[in-house]
C-alpha cells in the first residue's frame, strides 16, 4: 500500500473549512437578523458577521435576548443559532 502526501493538502482543507464556517456564520446572522425584534432599526442594523462570530452591537441587545424581569425574552440570536443547518 502506498500513500502520497500532498504539501498543500492542510492548506486546501483549510481553506476549505474556513470557507464553510463563514457560509455557516452569515446564514445565522440572516436568521438573527430575520428574528431580531424591531422597534428603531438599532438592534438590526447592529447584527454582523465577522470571521466566525455573529454581533449584535446595541447596548440593548442582551435584554431583547434574555429579557429581564419586566419584559420577556425575544431570543433571536439563540434561536438563530440553533437552527440545523447543511454546510456547503
Amino acid at each position: 500500500m502506498r500513500f502520497t502526501i500532498d504539501p498543500d493538502g492542510l492548506a486546501k482543507a483549510r481553506r476549505l473549512a474556513e470557507r464553510a464556517r463563514d457560509r455557516v456564520v452569515d446564514d445565522i446572522a440572516a436568521d438573527a437578523r430575520r428574528r431580531a425584534p424591531v422597534d428603531t432599526g438599532a438592534l438590526l442594523a447592529s447584527i454582523d458577521a465577522g470571521p466566525g462570530r455573529v454581533t449584535a452591537g446595541t447596548d440593548h441587545w442582551l435584554y431583547q435576548e434574555y429579557g429581564t424581569r419586566y419584559q420577556r425574552a425575544q431570543s433571536f440570536m439563540r434561536a438563530a443559532l440553533y437552527v440545523k443547518r447543511r454546510l456547503r
